[in-house]
């Protein structure tokens, strides 16, 4: 099972009482109905509960017929219905009323019963392993439908950002605490404390790929500075140029040469007498320029 499907399992599986907020619930799941060539109305929906839901709040009245298929390889439940107050809801919104009126929502659990549908039905979410993205996409032939959407998005707290894409228009969120606060807010408690491991898990092998890499880095700097190091003693050694340095000089390039191995903290403890790593640093950029000096 897919962290989509988990996600819409898990909110098909809550019990909704107040009759207002199973309406709200009922317009979020046929949020994406268009209408039909026979002048009722058809949706897709992508399991099997979902229909099964979507059924029981329609009703008797509303003479639901579904029917399985296929789309882009996968099975889909179509259902056709007929609906006068869904119907006037699609046209209140689309000549500019927000969601909350056109649905009239007379309390806040109906904004949050209506998310729910739109998650069950519409949402695309990502699996937070792979990464981070929840979107709602609005076929483009109803692309007026996107606005509304996007402000009730925004009345329940999330800010979400737009894009239009080939056949729909799509509102999506891309931060990985937004997403699981809108899992939290619609009633998916245990998937959003799931995302939110998830986040925790990537964030720590985030860190310790980049203390890693960071201790990767250093290491070959270090040796890039052994080797810069090594070859200078070794051009004074072969001019006769050595000896004529100072004492202290003189015997780091010699420590350095028979503990190439050795870090500078390292190499500085063998001294006699130990010496710090910074002045062992600067004894051994002393060494260097003394190298460079040479024709």
């Amino acid at each position: 099972m897919s962290f989509a499907e988990h996600v819409k399992r898990e909110l098909i599986s809550l019990p909704v009482k107040m009759n207002c907020c199973r309406k709200a619930l009922l317009f979020g799941l046929l949020y994406n109905a268009q209408t039909a060539d026979n002048g009722r109305m058809r949706v897709s929906l992508s399991l099997e509960e979902s229909a099964v839901l979507a059924r029981e709040l329609l009703g008797d009245a509303a003479n639901v017929t579904v029917r399985e298929g296929f789309r882009a390889g996968r099975k889909i439940w179509e259902i056709e219905f007929s609906s006068k107050s869904f119907s006037a809801f699609l046209s209140k919104i689309s000549h500019g009323q927000s969601v909350s009126d056109a649905a009239k929502f007379r309390c806040e659990e109906c904004r949050v019963c209506f998310i729910r549908g739109i998650m069950i039905s519409c949402a695309t979410l990502n699996d937070p392993h792979k990464g981070y993205h929840l979107e709602v996409p609005v076929a483009r032939v109803h692309a007026e439908r996107a606005t509304p959407l996007s402000d009730i998005f925004e009345e329940c707290g999330f800010l979400p950002k737009r894009t239009e894409r080939k056949n729909s228009s799509s509102v999506y969120f891309k931060s990985n605490a937004v997403i699981a606060d809108i899992l939290n807010y619609s009633g998916a408690m245990q998937s959003g404390f799931d995302m939110a491991n998830v986040c925790i898990e990537r964030d720590i092998r985030n860190n310790e790929n980049r203390a890693t890499n960071c201790m990767a880095k250093n290491i070959s700097k270090s040796v890039d500075a052994t080797k810069i190091q090594l070859a200078a003693i070794n051009k004074l050694i072969e001019t006769n140029r050595l000896e004529r340095l100072p004492k202290e000089l003189i015997q780091t390039a010699r420590l350095r040469l028979e503990n190439n191995e050795l870090s500078l903290s390292e190499l500085a403890k063998i001294h006699e007498p130990p010496i710090s790593k910074s002045g062992l640093n600067h004894r051994l950029e002393k060494i260097c320029r003394a190298a460079d000096e040479i024709n």
